[in-house]
């Protein structure tokens, strides 16, 4: 609890089970905290899953950098890197038979200690689809026809993201940081004019803010307006006739997901921050049953136990427009509206 938090005043040492569960909010309060006359040291300790990739953003730690089963100091930085094998008097053999039974994302955590994901259970997209979507060709997934999605931002921690597609595959993440909805609308013209993508495969979030910037594009391009608390659409293909949705978002968001597992999409961006972002994001969702038949995916902003910013420190801007562009064509504009989310 960060207000708890602080209340705290000068600490001589900071130490963070499970660091991974903290969002950067809360990395900064653990670390303002920390701050004071007599500070000596601050150690977090968690499992080297993707989220992890948080704590090294923060601290300014280049995960290119990581040591492998040594340690490795960055101006004030220390990192220990360690695996079970470090650990032998503590564990057994039989400790050890499980994770590498199960194989996989858990042996590689636990056995080589690679940075890599710890799907959940309830885990909407899987690790393993994603890493193959990074590896798939582009050519094996292009139908040729262009796609872009667009969720636009206003001022604070959201980001304003342009996904565009080549066929299935993602091949550019544009960011912008015009804070103006027909700045915004003109430059989304000018991509979709330059690259020839067809109108009713741009997608856009067109609640709140995003309704200005539809109804620029729209003076000139009839493309999809995408409102996530819609009513789910029919005829979408790759999703089981015996399956429903609570609305549009959810559909949209387990469409993306029948994608990757099927192996129907690609991602060929450049390692770094977008990308990093976007594969966070991805494997962020959890969804679950709402009746027998529906399902309800995770919300973007919800309660810190049902909601993807309470887990992310912020929305799944670039996530949600990969979804649009990936999802646009199938959109109708009729779709009545049930709840905003």
């Amino acid at each position: 609890d960060t207000e708890k938090l602080k209340s705290v005043t000068n600490p001589t040492r900071i130490v963070v089970e499970e660091g991974t569960e903290l969002t950067e909010g809360d990395l900064y309060e653990v670390d303002r905290r920390g701050r004071g006359v007599q500070f000596e040291q601050l150690t977090i300790l968690f499992n080297p899953v993707l989220a992890a990739r948080r704590i090294f953003r923060y601290f300014g730690v280049a995960e290119a950098d990581l040591p492998e089963r040594n340690h490795r100091e960055f101006d004030d930085v220390y990192v220990q890197h360690t695996t079970w094998r470090d650990a032998r008097q503590f564990i057994g053999e039989e400790y050890v038979k499980v994770f590498r039974r199960q194989g996989g994302t858990q042996q590689a955590i636990y056995e080589f200690g690679k940075l890599v994901s710890d799907d959940a259970p309830d885990q909407l997209i899987k690790w393993e689809w994603l890493k193959a979507a990074f590896d798939r060709d582009r050519e094996s997934v292009d139908d040729g026809r262009q796609r872009l999605g667009i969720d636009p931002a206003w001022t604070g921690p959201d980001a304003e993201v342009m996904q565009r597609f080549k066929g299935l595959c993602l091949v550019e993440t544009i960011e912008t940081d015009f804070q103006d909805m027909a700045l915004l609308a003109s430059h989304a013209i000018k991509i979709i004019t330059d690259n020839g993508i067809p109108a009713e495969n741009v997608g856009i979030d067109a609640v709140g803010v995003g309704a200005g910037c539809y109804n620029n594009i729209a003076m000139v391009y009839e493309i999809q307006k995408i409102i996530s608390g819609a009513a789910p659409v029919e005829d979408v293909p790759h999703i089981p006739e015996d399956i429903e949705f609570n609305n549009l978002r959810s559909q949209m968001w387990y469409f993306a997901r029948e994608c990757f597992e099927r192996g129907l999409v690609a991602i060929d961006i450049p390692e770094g921050e977008a990308r990093n972002r976007l594969q966070e994001e991805l494997l962020a969702p959890r969804f679950r049953s709402v009746s027998a038949r529906k399902f309800e995916v995770e919300p973007k902003r919800g309660t810190r136990a049902w909601g993807i910013d309470h887990r992310l420190g912020r929305s799944p801007d670039y996530a949600d427009a990969f979804v649009y562009g990936l999802f646009a064509q199938y959109v109708e504009q009729s779709a009545a509206v049930l709840w905003a989310v």
